[in-house]
């Protein structure tokens, strides 16, 4: 049900994302979680506004009734987002945009007309943590859709192929930058490009590190120490010197990497390895998971995230570093472009492919199924949906 459009349960957000709009919508949240359990649909056509707002409105939709129910959130970008409002189409469980919508895509920006030096660095590192929190937020979001949309294809060994695709992510950039206008081509380069060279650093990083460490002080000092070591060696041969620019490289390489050691990339990506885990598993580990007691999930949790991780690893850099990029720049797509880019599940006025229509394709199969094994007649279907 999360899955199509409806008035019936649905809200309009058509203006600037603020206070404003927040106590507009609030009382038609409530009615409507308090109504039923079914999804609520948030048509939206704005501009944006306040993440932290925009965040509110959601957590709204989502909160339990007294039952413990919550409502799923369908969003659907009707004509355009931008800022926050694309964040919250992206944040739906089921995000939906028209064929002809326009979705911008940008960093966190600052009005401030009095700021020194002095408030300078305080203030950039308020950006850039915020920066961080809405991309690996959107990441989450995108994962999933970039995986359903890696495994859309008509050969004949779905699973294996998917897991090739995922694994190697250099097959799904191929694919993927043929369907795209020239701009964006360029942004998944830099995503791809990115996603190598931090894949790389990490590499490089995890065989010189030698824990424990006495203390978060001594961590970072060595791994700055490693940074500088990697970024020497990669500009020795063009450069004798570092740049303003190398510099601001070795910091954005810092914190990217320290946020994957500290322990929110892999709780972010052991979170999706049980979501699209058993999607992964050769054969023989189908078999060894299903042998595991079904009351051991401790057991079954680690033997998904030991199998699974390294091969979904190199994909979610990808989709982390492409989540980045889309935070840093000032980007637009198409609703069809932002499907391909994970920002929404399915684009009205498209023949591209969708859980939605997925599904709906799974069931016909059924059906057939059911009627050749009876003697009936079986129903006239579709084609899978192909990417």
């Amino acid at each position: 049900m999360a899955q199509r459009e409806n008035a019936d349960r649905g809200i309009f957000l058509t203006t600037e994302i603020n206070q404003e709009a927040y106590e507009r919508v609030l009382p038609q949240i409530i009615k409507l979680r308090l109504k039923s359990s079914d999804p609520i649909c948030l048509f939206i056509d704005s501009q944006g506004g306040s993440p932290d707002i925009a965040e509110r409105i959601e957590r709204q939709i989502r909160r339990p009734n007294q039952d413990g129910e919550r409502c799923l959130l369908t969003t659907v970008c009707i004509r355009r987002s931008a800022s926050a409002a694309t964040d919250m189409l992206a944040a739906g469980d089921y995000a939906i945009a028209y064929q002809g919508a326009i979705i911008h895509c940008h960093g966190i920006s600052l009005t401030r007309p009095e700021l020194t030096v002095g408030d300078v660095p305080r203030v950039s590192a308020n950006i850039r943590a915020d920066n961080e929190r809405f991309a690996l937020r959107l990441a989450t979001a995108v994962f999933r859709r970039v995986v359903f949309l890696s495994s859309m294809t008509q050969a004949d060994d779905k699973q294996t192929l998917m897991k090739a695709v995922v694994s190697v992510p250099d097959a799904y950039h191929k694919s993927i930058r043929e369907k795209l206008d020239k701009e964006n081509q360029d942004l998944i380069d830099a995503a791809f490009s990115r996603q190598a060279k931090i894949s790389a650093l990490i590499n490089h990083i995890t065989t010189k590190l030698n824990p424990p460490y006495p203390d978060g002080l001594a961590f970072d000092a060595e791994l700055l120490k490693n940074i500088v070591d990697y970024e020497t060696t990669e500009h020795a041969a063009k450069t004798l010197e570092f740049s303003p620019d190398h510099i601001l490289t070795i910091q954005e390489d810092f914190f990217q990497v320290k946020d994957y050691f500290s322990g929110e990339y892999k709780k972010l990506l052991e979170q999706e390895v049980l979501r699209h885990g058993l999607s992964f598993l050769e054969p023989d580990e189908g078999i060894a998971f299903d042998n595991i007691p079904k009351n051991d999930w401790p057991t079954k949790r680690k033997f998904l995230i030991d199998k699974v991780s390294p091969r979904l690893l190199p994909f979610w850099f990808l989709v982390v570093s492409l989540c980045r990029l889309l935070q840093e720049g000032e980007y637009y797509f198409s609703g069809r472009e932002a499907l391909w880019f994970g920002l929404v599940d399915e684009a009205i006025g498209t023949d591209l492919p969708s859980p939605r229509a997925y599904e709906k394709w799974k069931k016909e199969e059924a059906l057939k199924a059911v009627a050749l094994t009876t003697g009936q007649s079986p129903p006239s279907g579709q084609s899978p949906p192909s990417s």
